[in-house]
């Protein structure tokens, strides 16, 4: 009897319908930020990789740059004759590319030729720095190239773009700007870029960007 008793009075009211709202209401509130920690916790994460892609592509092509031209001139074997022009070790120079020689240190007594270049190399639209080998097809070495730039410091201490006569040049400062690849909403960019060549190189979107500069001394030049 007392069993029974107990189970019929037991309270079987559930949740009203108020209580319900309130639950929806606080639960939504929650499920919204914890939805907007995500977001902007991936945007960031998308952010930082492109910076880290974008900074690992520039260093790792300067790096093949610098090298290779430290070494225009280098002629142990006495292949580049300083009384013919026509195998100078610095052959053509202009803003945004450079050609020079030097003797192949894996084949030893054969003059290689590279051209370092900017140009959309795969045709994205956007353009990329390109390296080639005696006139080859160009490879590329950096994607999303915005600037490129070539600066000459002569035997006589000026500086120029365009040196005349290329068997003056001792010094070459090179400057490289490289965008994301992809925009980010929710950043501004309107930095302003020096560079030694001119007028800074300004921008005004959501790319972000990374400037690089060197100054390479062309040791086997001169002597």
């Amino acid at each position: 009897m007392s069993l029974l008793t107990c189970a019929g009075t037991a309270d079987n009211r559930g949740f009203t319908l108020v209580e319900l709202m309130i639950t929806l209401v606080i639960g939504s509130f929650i499920s919204a930020g914890v939805l907007m920690a995500f977001t902007s916790q991936n945007q960031s994460y998308i952010a930082q990789e492109q910076v880290a892609q974008m900074q690992q592509n520039l260093r790792a092509g300067m790096t093949m740059l610098i090298r290779e031209l430290r070494m225009a001139g280098y002629d142990p074997n006495g292949i580049l004759d300083p009384l013919d022009t026509s195998r100078d070790p610095i052959t053509a120079t202009a803003t945004n590319n450079i050609t020079f020689r030097m003797d192949d240190p894996a084949n030893p007594g054969i003059v290689k030729s590279l051209t370092y270049w900017m140009s959309d190399g795969d045709g994205d639209g956007d353009n990329d720095l390109l390296r080639s080998e005696n006139g080859g097809t160009g490879s590329i070495l950096m994607e999303n190239v915005e600037q490129l730039e070539f600066f000459y410091t002569l035997a006589d201490g000026s500086t120029t773009l365009s040196p005349s006569n290329p068997r003056d040049i001792r010094t070459v400062e090179v400057t490289i700007l490289v965008r994301a690849e992809r925009p980010d909403k929710n950043f501004t960019n309107t930095a302003s870029y020096s560079h030694p060549g001119g007028t800074p190189w300004t921008v005004n979107d959501t790319y972000r960007r990374r400037l690089l500069g060197t100054v390479i001394k062309c040791r086997n030049l001169g002597i």
